[in-house]
């Protein structure tokens, strides 16, 4: 009797070995969870770049959601010198970036990647640049991704008389203009940054 047991015992483990060797040869081992950037990643930067300065504000939001997230595949749109995940790919219309995935203008769409690719898609500040193509750029964002975290300029006010290039991209930027470019999907959540100049919008769209 206990010799029959013994050889259960020893077939159930050899069984789960088998499984577990076979998950590692074939499906490229434990999946691998990407880490965002430390505060400290985002100093070092700060101090080469003035562009940033004030910007943790959002950015600590985003990391904050990407570590809760866990994804294994992300995608930055727009990220300039800083990608917010380690190991992430990276889109932009011009490569400041050396190891830039895809050198590709979000406007011009399709964008070059397959369906559900990315586990996360992460856009920082890029939406209100994209002219009238905000819709058209959130349709593929759907598409390629399974969830999507966005940061947007939040009711930034300038001279009505003002035709600067920067004015015109972030004037009026509320809930409402938010709400059509996102063709009107409701978010999962909506956080505001502490001095209540961006606001970050998370969508999961695999439900």
């Amino acid at each position: 009797m206990k010799l029959k047991q013994n050889s259960v015992l020893f077939i159930f483990m050899f069984m789960a070995l088998f499984i577990a060797g076979y998950a590692v040869l074939f499906q490229g081992g434990p999946s691998k969870k990407l880490q965002p950037i430390a505060y400290q990643d985002f100093v070092e930067v700060e101090k080469k770049d003035r562009y940033f300065k004030g910007r943790w504000t959002y950015l600590s939001i985003v990391v904050d959601l990407v570590q809760k997230i866990q994804p294994e595949s992300v995608l930055e749109l727009g990220p300039y010198r800083l990608p917010l995940v380690k190991g992430e790919d990276t889109m932009d219309i011009v490569k400041v970036l050396e190891n830039l995935t895809y050198l590709h203008d979000a406007t011009k769409i399709p964008w070059p990647i397959a369906d559900k690719k990315y586990d996360l898609l992460i856009s920082c500040e890029v939406w209100e640049h994209l002219g009238d193509k905000q819709k058209e750029a959130f349709k593929e964002a759907m598409r390629i991704s399974r969830r999507a975290i966005f940061s947007f300029p939040y009711k930034w006010e300038y001279p009505k008389e003002s035709k600067e290039v920067e004015a015109l991209q972030h004037r009026n930027i509320d809930e409402a203009k938010i709400a059509e470019w996102t063709l009107h999907r409701k978010p999962n959540k909506i956080i505001f940054s502490n001095d209540k100049k961006y606001v970050v919008y998370y969508f999961e769209f695999n439900k």
